[in-house]
């Protein structure tokens, strides 16, 4: 009995350590750095543990007297929204668009919405497809291991062309912004109470033991 036990204890082990490398890779991101100027182009390589249908992009773009400008004319984000979608952006036009090409060859323009979460030194928008209100992910297909996009940067506005832009391509599982997530990594969510999980394999081993350790004394 104690030595079926302790293998169904061992087969408990091995499948949270698979889950937990599963968990590590599908919250990691990907920033890459590029010039903020028009018909620049930079090749994004990523891993993913498993296929997916939709990731999210951010692209942060130096501060300046002259985007803020811009922004103020074009593009203003409305605080009275609780939760970020499209409806709460004011949209006369866009700074710049972005060109998204995969690894099957489908292209994809995406066009920049401000984002909520922009600080002081860098300004901070959303990727998503034209009036795709409240899709806040985008519909591009990747295997499992490594892939390579290509990113390129069009119609950049002239007057805020200057600088760098960070690239980020968002990790298909995340804490918050559920939204945001890869719809085929949802089940790998529990995987964030993975200290409970782990909690509870040692209480499992322990309270066998003692058990196991009491009996044998009893019988003496």
């Amino acid at each position: 009995m104690r030595r079926i036990l302790w293998r169904i204890w061992a087969s408990c082990v091995i499948l949270l350590v698979v889950l937990m490398v599963l968990f590590y890779f599908s919250i990691q991101s990907k920033t890459v750095v590029m010039p903020f100027v028009d018909q620049a182009s930079q090749s994004i390589g990523f891993f993913r543990p498993l296929p997916g249908d939709s990731t999210a992009i951010d692209v942060s773009v130096e501060d300046s007297d002259s985007l803020q400008r811009w922004l103020t004319q074009n593009q203003i984000y409305t605080n009275s929204c609780k939760r970020y979608s499209i409806d709460c952006v004011e949209v006369n036009g866009f700074p710049f668009t972005v060109a998204l090409s995969g690894e099957d060859g489908h292209q994809q323009i995406l066009y920049p919405y401000l984002s909520p979460y922009s600080d002081d030194s860098m300004v901070t928008f959303h990727l998503q497809p034209e009036r795709a209100a409240q899709a806040l992910t985008i519909e591009m297909p990747y295997s499992a291991g490594w892939s390579q996009w290509q990113l390129s940067l069009l119609d950049v506005e002239e007057s805020i062309a200057q600088g760098e832009a960070k690239v980020k391509i968002l990790p298909p599982l995340r804490l918050y912004s559920s939204s945001r997530m890869d719809p085929n990594y949802q089940w790998l969510s529990w995987m964030f109470l993975w200290p409970l999980w782990l909690s509870l394999l040692v209480m499992w081993a322990a309270i066998m033991e003692l058990v196991f350790w009491l009996r044998k004394r009893r019988m003496q």
